[in-house]
């Protein structure tokens, strides 16, 4: 195949990109309380889909490897597909804790995946100097238009709250039809010859031997938690600061932005601050926005803790 027919996928990773990103981001907890559910329920939900993803995520990757990341692109948006229909048709913890662990699932094929493919694919346009770049783009062009959203989102939700989750459901299943056009590079490290379970073994291996790995998934795993299971959380305390419900928008798409510039500009600091110096800020600016949580008692410091904790991601 020509490099340059595979130019599409770039254009097809931005749209997929845009299109999974949860249009019920802003009012999710929200709709557990209309349904009845408690905080420690909401919390089981969200433990539940954070441990599925982490025992799914060396194996996700894994099967991305050996069966090629168009499957697992595929897999990963038709499982939120069925997340969001959960979350549509259902109105019990049972059914919310199913789609919790769907979407657990769901997270664990795209992990990396994305990156994976756009990688490969610049490896044949011979642009993969560029990888940063474009990765950076992808990440912002998919916050901006998800940005844009999740402004109108809490309006519907306040008048139709389950129109949210169909929005998703339709939005999930256009990313899943739109994965099948993804045209397979070729991977640039992929040895032929070693099995599924092999790879496996080799991926969960690379954990014990490399010290760089370690340290990532300690600081990741001590901040990500938290700062992931706060972006949800957030909804509670924002409505007991006073803001009404149609504005929660405006917070999530600034949230968004927030992530997204971030994210864009990600590639120039590391041409400043290494990499584990970025992991330790990043670290250090988690804990300054739960503690703004914690000691701020009226709205501008609950906001201002908000985008401190996003631009920490």
């Amino acid at each position: 195949m020509h490099s340059s027919s595979y130019k599409r996928n770039i254009l097809i990773l931005n749209v997929y990109s845009i299109l999974i990103k949860r249009v019920a981001f802003p009012i999710i907890i929200l709709y557990y309380l209309l349904n009845n559910l408690n905080f420690t329920q909401i919390g089981i939900i969200g433990s539940a889909s954070a441990i599925t993803m982490l025992i799914f995520e060396i194996s996700g990757g894994v099967f991305a490897d050996v069966h090629g990341r168009k499957k697992s692109l595929f897999l990963s948006s038709s499982l939120a597909t069925i997340t969001m229909a959960l979350l549509y048709l259902g109105n019990s913890f049972g059914i919310f804790l199913l789609a919790g662990i769907f979407y657990g699932v769901a997270s664990s094929f795209l992990s990396g995946t994305r990156t994976s493919l756009l990688y490969d694919t610049l490896v044949q346009l011979k642009e993969e100097h560029k990888f940063k770049k474009y990765n950076g783009r992808m990440i912002f062009i998919a916050y901006f238009f998800n940005a844009l959203f999740l402004l109108g989102i809490p309006v519907l939700y306040k008048y139709y709250p389950k129109i949210p989750f169909l929005i998703g459901v339709l939005f999930y299943f256009v990313a899943a039809i739109l994965s099948l056009f993804v045209i397979e590079p070729p991977r640039v490290d992929k040895d032929e010859t070693k099995n599924y379970k092999r790879r496996l073994f080799d991926a969960i291996g690379e954990i014990h031997l490399t010290s760089k790995i370690k340290s990532l998934i300690f600081i990741l795993a001590i901040t990500g938690p938290f700062a992931w299971m706060a972006s949800d959380y957030i909804q509670p305390l924002l409505k007991i600061r006073g803001l009404d419900i149609i504005y929660f928008g405006i917070i999530y798409a600034v949230m968004r932005m927030v992530a997204g510039f971030s994210s864009g500009i990600t590639h120039k600091l590391e041409k400043v601050v290494n990499t584990k110096n970025l992991l330790i800020i990043g670290a250090i600016l988690t804990i300054l926005g739960f503690a703004g949580f914690r000691f701020g008692n009226v709205l501008w410091i609950t906001i201002g803790a908000i985008i401190i904790l996003k631009f920490s991601e």
